[in-house]
């Protein structure tokens, strides 16, 4: 029976095509089925009869079958390749002739919904620029050497991808990432109410955003990170080069009693990397030696120590008779016993030689 079928379409497509075909000229593929096959430049079957005109009205070979009122089919010529489908259910689906067997339940390769969501089963490989309108969604993993746009700056964006976007990831809109985000070159938002959401991402280059950045787990940047607005770290923030501030550095703490008022502290700032210790001790008979804790004798450089002394409750004569980053000792000049405040300053080791006047680079 099928090889009867294959010989009656083969046959039906000679007699069709054995002369010049003209405008309209039709072949009924199957006795009862509503499919056809003709040379024009319209549609004949479903909603979209009369309505169609594909390649702008040019002659082509269509390939039509109706259901119901509705519509499918290819249009072919020498300027395009066009194909429609009635759009209730996916527009346009492609299988691994493997995967058909018993129950028929194959997953397709991928397909195109009627909204016009583009699903892969597997990997997206592009070799240039991969444009979505709307939503993008990548269940395994994207592979993107050139660049991933994100057009559309009112639909958030979902990526979950452990491959490296080896140029850039730019979003209009929204970036939000479920998993890591590794980036050789930039990630952009670039709208100014769009936002970066990283739960985890790594930048080997720039991230950059007009609006926010969000990273609710570990952002490790190993180049530079300039920041236009506010950045607000809810967790940890560790610098390993320098940390320069045009404004003071701030401490900040709500009021215990007054939600509508903040307590903001600022840094102390001076001319040198600075460490202190402070405390109080007692001099006994004239005498007293303070032994620096370690943590200050492994951080401050021995050189440049200075020492200020508070009498506590009585007037004493004291002066530093030793100091060192590992002990200070204190001495009474009349041999009286007495209690007194220390306050010890000095040099982080390793950057005695901070420089204040530095050339920027201005006119």
């Amino acid at each position: 029976m099928r090889r009867m079928s294959i010989a009656y379409c083969l046959i039906a497509l000679l007699a069709l095509f054995s002369t010049s075909p003209a405008v309209g000229q039709r072949l009924n593929l199957w006795p009862g089925l509503n499919a056809d096959l003709h040379v024009g430049n319209t549609l004949l079957w479903g909603q979209g009869a009369g309505n169609f005109f594909p390649d702008g009205g040019r002659q082509g070979l269509l390939v039509e079958s109706n259901i119901g009122g509705e519509s499918a089919g290819l249009f072919a010529n020498g300027e395009c390749l066009v194909m429609w489908s009635p759009g209730d259910n996916d527009l346009l689906r492609f299988y691994d002739e493997d995967s058909f067997g018993p129950g028929w339940n194959p997953t397709p390769t991928f397909r195109v919904t009627a909204g016009g969501e583009f699903h892969v089963a597997s990997n997206i490989v592009a070799g240039g620029i991969v444009t979505a309108g709307g939503g993008l969604t990548v269940g395994v993993g994207a592979l993107i050497p050139h660049a991933l746009i994100v057009d559309d700056p009112n639909t958030p964006r979902v990526m979950n991808t452990n491959n490296p976007a080896t140029d850039a990831v730019i979003g209009a809109g929204d970036v939000y990432a479920e998993d890591d985000v590794v980036a050789r070159g930039k990630i952009l938002a670039l709208e100014n109410g769009g936002r970066a959401h990283l739960p985890a991402g790594f930048g080997d280059g720039c991230i950059f955003a007009k609006g926010d950045i969000r990273c609710d787990h570990d952002l490790d940047v190993g180049g530079k990170a300039e920041v236009a607005g506010n950045l607000t770290v809810t967790g940890n923030l560790t610098v390993t080069g320098s940390l320069s501030a045009g404004q003071p550095k701030q401490f900040y703490m709500h009021h215990p009693s007054n939600p509508g008022i903040g307590i903001f502290y600022a840094a102390l700032e001076g001319p040198e990397a600075g460490t202190y210790v402070r405390g109080t001790a007692d001099v006994v008979d004239g005498e007293a030696v303070i032994h620096l804790p370690e943590h200050y004798t492994l951080t401050t450089h021995p050189e440049g120590l200075t020492v200020s002394l508070t009498p506590v409750g009585q007037w004493l004569e004291l002066y530093v008779a030793e100091k060192t980053t590992t002990r200070i000792i204190v001495r009474e000049a009349r041999g009286r016993s007495g209690t007194f405040d220390y306050f010890v300053q000095g040099m982080r080791e390793g950057f005695e030689g901070y420089t204040v006047m530095r050339d920027i680079g201005g006119d």
